[in-house]
């Protein structure tokens, strides 16, 4: 990845796993950057009494920060579904309401920052993101039963895609001014001094084009998405630029923009039904449709390389992002260090 606005949007992700809460459907194959319930109750396994009994009844307001509400019904909206499919341990609900929550106050903090310095999204983005995720479903019926198990209707579905766009907009604001300070004698100290962290197994550099399926979605949905793989796969067969058709198909829209590229990973990095496909795959091979949890994929493998440790060039963008990333959180910690939060969970 070339470009300032690129190495931002790195360093900014992993900020965005924290704050940019998100309970409708992720459009990734590796790891969500939504909050996550089970995440949420092994990070809070290290917290003093996390798994402390909730209160019976459950208040209404779960916190307040600064002086405004965190409904208890948005940490129940993505903590509740997490449970149902066991995605989360009976016995581990209370950590996973307490994790969720900070999650939450996090993302709070830093729209009311973006309300200090005036940031508002464009209104034509909130809709085509609203219309993106629409159109994953054949029926109004299918849509409302969605967005109401999500905890949604679509004024406040609205609401919530523009505070996501809020949210990324404050984030790469910090990245980008954290990241242009890091200089490249402190990435080289940071790749010295932490060897382990350059020890790379076998890893491969991908592109795919994921037609997504939301969680929850009936029949005719997925095979709707379906089919349109299996199209869009067909145009890659018959001669067309992979990175072209995933531009203009995908529904990924942290890769699509690029070609559908993801970069070096390693295992471990994605679903286990990706990753399998992807280290199966000679360079420069596409693969069959391959179903995940996000739906149907199409990948084409650009190059493999070996394990080893991996040289300070090809990853000082990385390392000097990743020192960003740091950055980026201390100032969200620092907006934490000045408010006023009151948790009643």
């Amino acid at each position: 990845m070339k470009g300032q606005g690129r190495k931002a949007a790195r360093a900014a992700a992993l900020l965005a796993a924290i704050v940019a809460c998100s309970r409708g459907p992720s459009p990734s194959p590796a790891a969500s950057l939504s909050p996550s319930p089970a995440a949420a109750a092994s990070a809070a396994a290290a917290v003093p009494d996390a798994n402390r009994a909730l209160p019976q009844p459950l208040p209404d307001v779960a916190a307040r920060v600064n002086g405004r509400p965190i409904a208890t019904k948005a940490v129940s909206s993505i903590v509740e579904p997490a449970l149902q499919i066991g995605r989360v341990p009976r016995e581990r609900r209370a950590e996973a309401y307490r994790q969720t929550l900070d999650q939450l106050v996090l993302r709070e903090l830093v729209l009311q920052e973006a309300a200090a310095r005036r940031v508002v999204p464009e209104e034509a983005a909130v809709e085509q993101d609203y219309r993106q995720a629409r159109g994953q479903f054949k029926s109004d019926q299918d849509w409302t039963r969605f967005l109401s198990g999500a905890g949604f209707d679509a004024k406040s579905f609205r609401g919530e895609l523009r505070a996501r766009r809020i949210v990324d907009a404050v984030v790469r604001q910090e990245a980008e001014r954290r990241a242009a300070a890091v200089s490249v004698a402190e990435a080289r100290a940071f790749y010295d001094q932490n060897p382990a962290l350059f020890a790379a197994g076998e890893r491969v550099r991908a592109s795919h084009i994921l037609l997504r399926v939301p969680e929850g979605a009936g029949p005719d949905v997925r095979q709707a998405q379906k089919a349109k793989a299996e199209s869009a796969l067909a145009r890659v067969r018959k001669g067309e630029d992979f990175a072209a058709v995933a531009r203009e198909v995908s529904q990924d829209p942290g890769s699509a923009p690029r070609g559908g590229d993801l970069g070096l990973f390693g295992k471990g990095q994605m679903v286990p039904a990706f990753e399998q496909a992807a280290f199966a795959l000679p360079p420069g091979q596409v693969s069959d449709l391959v179903e995940s949890p996000f739906g149907f994929h199409i990948i084409k493998v650009q190059e493999r390389l070996p394990a080893g440790k991996v040289d300070f060039d090809s990853v000082k963008d990385q390392v000097k992002d990743r020192l960003a990333q740091k950055a980026v959180n201390d100032f969200v910690q620092g907006l934490k260090a000045k408010a006023k939060i009151e948790t009643y969970l």
